[in-house]
């Protein structure tokens, strides 16, 4: 039987340590969907920042003048084919963010794996560490401190 398990979640939530562990533990093929943002990017020709801004905002276009005349989703389409070298294996693990948080691509990724048994994992950080890690990768340093209202 084919299956895919997507495991996504915040940023801090330990989709990567988790979906690492899974994949040596079940013996099985583990995916980054970052990776395909690389493939995305290298097919653009553009800078990283530039595809992670037009990815969040889903302001995707075709863009002629980058010589890409394919829709934002057979560009993911066929990024995630040229991921998988166009042969999926029969189960996986495909970790990532965006899997969730962006319908387009999460549209694209359950489309392709249609034929397959699906589970989703969302991990979810719990607060303070989501802030130290948001605060890492934004280079602020200093205590954090979390204050919670009750709620009336």
């Amino acid at each position: 039987m084919k299956k895919i398990y997507f495991v996504t979640g915040l940023g801090g939530s330990g989709k990567t340590t988790f979906a690492k562990k899974m994949a040596e533990e079940l013996g099985v093929a583990y995916y980054k969907a970052d990776d395909v943002y690389e493939i995305v990017q290298r097919k653009l020709e553009i800078p990283i920042t530039e595809l992670s801004k037009m990815a969040m905002l889903q302001t995707w276009k075709t863009r002629k003048d980058w010589g890409v005349y394919e829709t934002p989703e057979r560009l993911l389409e066929t990024s995630y084919n040229e991921l998988f070298s166009y042969n999926p294996p029969k189960v996986l693990i495909l970790e990532g963010e965006s899997l969730f948080f962006n319908p387009r691509e999460f549209g694209v990724v359950d489309k392709m794996f249609k034929d397959y048994d699906r589970r989703y994992l969302v991990l979810e950080p719990d607060y303070e560490t989501w802030l130290k890690f948001r605060a890492k990768r934004r280079n602020i340093s200093g205590e954090i401190t979390t204050i919670f209202r009750e709620e009336k």
